[in-house]
């Protein structure tokens, strides 16, 4: 079901809410740990070092469940609009916008809403950005506690494309 239009439709002035609810499943609390890439290659790209990472894409998107309780809701000025999806997929949301022609817009991830949701206990997504760097230290931590145990050889060289001219 797509739903994301008002019956009165948008103004200028107006604000837009955005509540998407992903109810804590039963995997064990390491599972929500981000992964860590540190045995991989290191790559320079763009004058940025990166951990070679590949995409199972594949492998993913057969292993997709749908949380059972979560969901997705729109507000206007603080007015619930309903449910957009129910029963969504696990796994990682980033907050995206698309615009067209000359649409200009302000986002505020929180945490002092305009408009907050009266009808939902919520977390604001600038509260995440602190919850990530807890996380990559605890990632980061327990890999290196984990490669105590069984060391990862270093490679030589580390892999650098050549410089262009």
């Amino acid at each position: 079901m797509f739903f994301f239009c008002s019956s009165n439709g948008y103004a200028t002035g107006d604000v837009i809410g955005f509540f998407i609810s992903l109810p804590q499943n039963d995997r064990h609390p390491a599972g929500f740990l981000p992964a860590t890439y540190k045995d991989k290659a290191l790559i320079k790209f763009k004058s940025h070092l990166y951990f070679e990472e590949k995409d199972h894409v594949d492998k993913a998107e057969k292993n997709l469940k749908p949380v059972p309780g979560s969901q997705v809701k729109f507000y206007k000025n603080g007015v619930c609009q309903g449910v957009a999806w129910q029963e969504i997929y696990d796994g990682t949301y980033y907050p995206a916008v698309s615009l067209y022609k000359n649409a200009t817009i302000t986002i505020n991830f929180g945490p002092d809403f305009k408009y907050p949701p009266t009808d939902e206990d919520f977390q604001p997504m600038s509260y995440k950005a602190m919850e990530f760097a807890v996380e990559q230290s605890l990632s980061d931590l327990l890999s290196h506690v984990d490669s105590q145990d069984r060391p990862v050889p270093i490679p030589e060289k580390i892999l650098i494309p050549p410089k262009r001219k």
